[in-house]
């Protein structure tokens, strides 16, 4: 009853497990967003919602007055809108593992200081283990914290959590 899609299951238990609490006032950037159930989520916690996908996202998404829809890749929000900063970075594309980890890298310049992001990784049917090792070594260059799990809702994949960015630097 009122979810979009399964994936806001999975965001849910990120929330949870992870132990992320919203306050009044905090913005989050869903990329990758439609059909919107992450951002659903996230405008149901009470965050202003930049949700970007050149796909349509559902028609309750769309009427939050918390949400608005950029209909454009992520590359070229990150290019257009490079001067906004978010407290909360969500991916939950379906790509390449290596692709996903560059798009967040490079995102996380929106990152404020005490932020976080969280990222689902989807992971191919061989070296899963190599591609999740690959993963903590690239973020934990760029974030302080990076844990990597697998939580009930994954299918085959992995969800990511990194927080605090250390003043963009490598």
């Amino acid at each position: 009853d009122g979810v979009v899609c399964r994936a806001e299951f999975k965001i849910e238990e990120a929330f949870q497990v992870f132990g992320i609490t919203v306050e009044e006032g905090m913005t989050a950037l869903d990329l990758g967003a439609a059909p919107g159930g992450w951002t659903h989520f996230l405008s149901k916690q009470g965050l202003r919602v930049d949700a970007v996908d050149p796909a349509n996202l559902d028609e309750e998404v769309k009427k939050a007055k918390n949400v608005k829809h950029y209909k454009m890749l992520a590359q070229e929000f990150a290019e257009k809108y490079k001067d906004r900063r978010y407290d909360i970075i969500v991916n939950d594309m379906k790509m390449d593992t290596n692709e996903s980890i560059d798009i967040l890298c490079e995102m996380s310049e929106q990152l404020k200081t005490e932020g976080c992001c969280i990222l689902t990784l989807k992971l191919p049917k061989s070296n899963i283990q190599k591609r999740i090792n690959v993963a903590r070594q690239v973020l934990a260059r760029r974030f302080e914290t990076v844990q990597i799990r697998q939580l009930y809702f994954n299918r085959s994949e992995v969800t990511v959590f990194v927080k605090k960015l250390r003043n963009g630097t490598e």
